[in-house]
């Protein structure tokens, strides 16, 4: 597919998870940080730690489907969307201590916390670091593989054009500004709109290195996870493959995998109805256990 193509896709994935969205919004201050929120329905918590370079809005559609049953907090992360980045600074680790912050601020007791690509790493270090604090968990869009291999650069070319690892030059932000103006017109208005208008680009270079620096986290701490977690993931995943993600679902004590057949990286909006049903099914025999 060429880039072009890449990026139209890429303004309907933005076009999609922008709209028919009617959480309203808090604020909680977790240390430093004031995190934006919507909190929907009732029942068992759910905490949604969405993608990199997007914000909660992804959840539209999950939070429709789940909201008659459970309670979906859908907090956008670091310097995404309307939570602010005081320290001027990322990273996954830093990121999984403020969804153990957030958790901490609403009081939550032993919540759900999904995860979908950048999430999916973040859920994967908070459950880690803080063993006992939720109850189960979904592993989306993402392996404990990050910048491991060439797939993955590849699917960073595919979205942003470019796939060096390191610091993000300008010259890349330019051409997508340039070249495919309403893509970044939407990443503007996701994160920070007419008020702060080069804030989506202080976004990716800030996360670029991270999102670029290969990281493998070791099957002997996630060994150590034991509660019931799915790993679920798009067959044709334009950054992680099946075969890591079964791996990762093998190397949880209680894990589980799902692999939704045909869909790529956005396998969330591909096929809502399935990957809702799968992850709602998970969380209705997660409970019983």
């Amino acid at each position: 597919m060429t880039r072009h193509l890449l990026l139209a896709a890429a303004l309907t994935t933005f076009a999609l998870v922008t709209s028919a969205f009617g959480q309203e919004r808090s604020t909680v201050n977790v240390g430093d940080l004031t995190v934006s929120y919507g909190d929907t329905g009732s029942g068992r918590s759910i905490v949604l730690v969405h993608g990199g370079g997007l914000t909660s809005r992804m959840w539209g559609g999950f939070v429709e489907a789940a909201s008659p049953n459970f309670r979906l907090l859908t907090p956008d992360t670091r310097n995404h969307g309307g939570t602010d980045n005081p320290s001027g600074t990322f990273s996954y680790d830093l990121a999984a201590e403020d969804l153990a912050g957030f958790i901490a601020a609403l009081g939550l007791e032993k919540p759900v916390v999904m995860g979908y690509s950048d999430g999916g790493i973040i859920v994967q270090k908070f459950l880690i670091a803080h063993p006992g604090v939720a109850s189960a968990a979904v592993i989306g869009g993402a392996t404990n593989r990050v910048a491991a291999d060439d797939h993955y650069m590849a699917g960073m070319m595919a979205f942003y054009g470019y796939d060096q690892r390191g610091e993000l030059p300008d010259a890349v932000l330019d051409a997508l500004e340039v070249n495919a103006p309403d893509f970044a017109g939407r990443l503007q208005a996701l994160h920070g709109g007419d008020a702060a208008p080069d804030r989506w680009r202080q976004l990716h270079k800030l996360a670029w290195p991270v999102w670029t620096t290969e990281m493998v986290i070791p099957a002997e701490e996630l060994a150590k996870i034991d509660i019931p977690v799915l790993v679920i993931l798009g067959q044709n995943d334009d950054f992680f493959r099946p075969e890591d993600a079964l791996a990762l679902a093998e190397t949880l004590p209680k894990g589980e995998i799902a692999v939704i057949p045909g869909a790529s990286h956005s396998a969330f909006r591909e096929r809502p109805e399935i990957f809702a049903a799968l992850v709602l099914d998970f969380l209705t025999r997660s409970t019983a256990q």
